[in-house]
Parts: structure tokens; sequence; C-alpha cells
């Protein structure tokens, strides 16, 4: 998990614009499922594979800060109306929710789930549904 939210980071530190950084960070969750297939299911079975609940003080220290990193970017551009204002849980479920799912599709064998045509699609409907009155 702190490979991916830190390649996520990464993404967005090479950003300026909300739906550039939206867009960057999209693409390299879903090039990390592509490059790095044994960790993305490890992320994705591990919730259901009983690591989770056994082990959640771990992981809380292990993600909350580098998911706090990511909100904390996005905070000026919902304080400027450029992102809208949610609770953080919202935003997150938002922006890291649907490329989580279409991975944890595609790790699990689903034919329909085509990262290439993810790749094409989900920035652009992630920004659409974080996008502020103001962008």
């Amino acid at each position: 998990m702190a490979n991916l939210l830190d390649t996520l980071i990464a993404a967005l530190g090479r950003t300026r614009t909300p739906r550039t950084g939206i867009r960057a960070l999209v693409l390299a969750y879903l090039r990390f499922v592509e490059t790095e297939p044994a960790q993305a299911r490890f992320i994705h079975a591990s919730a259901y594979a009983g690591f989770v609940p056994a082990h959640p003080a771990s992981i809380t220290t292990a993600k909350a800060p580098r998911i706090e990193r990511m909100l904390a970017w996005l905070r000026p551009h919902a304080e400027a109306g450029r992102v809208v204002d949610l609770p953080d849980s919202l935003t997150e479920m938002l922006l890291i929710g649907p490329v989580a799912q279409t991975a944890r599709q595609r790790l699990a064998g689903d034919p329909a789930i085509d990262l290439r045509q993810a790749c094409r699609h989900l920035p652009e409907h992630i920004w659409q549904s974080l996008r502020g009155p103001h962008a």
C-alpha cells in the first residue's frame, strides 16, 4: 500500500492544477496495477483475505499520512472552488474509489476491464465528479 500511495503522491507532485493532478493520480494508479501486479493483487486482496482486519494499526500508520498528503494537495483547490469541498472521506472515495474498483476487477481477471480504455476515460470522469464551481 505504501508503494502505491507513494507513487500517487509523486504523480501529484509533478502537477499544478487539480485537473492535471487528478489525471496524473488516476494514470499512476492504473500504471501501478499494470507494472506491479503482485503488489496490486496483495493490496486489493488483503481486504478480503483477513489481512486488513488483522492489522488495522499498522495499515493506518502506513496509509493515513499518505492519504493526508494527497488530500492536502487538493485542499487549496477546494478552498478556491476549483474542487468540490467535501469531507475528506468522500473526496477520497471519489478520487480513489473508481480506479480501485477498476483495479480489483482487472486483477480478478475480468475480461471487460481494459486498462488502456480506463486510462482514456476514467481521469476525465473522476475530474468531473470532483470539479468545483470555479474550475
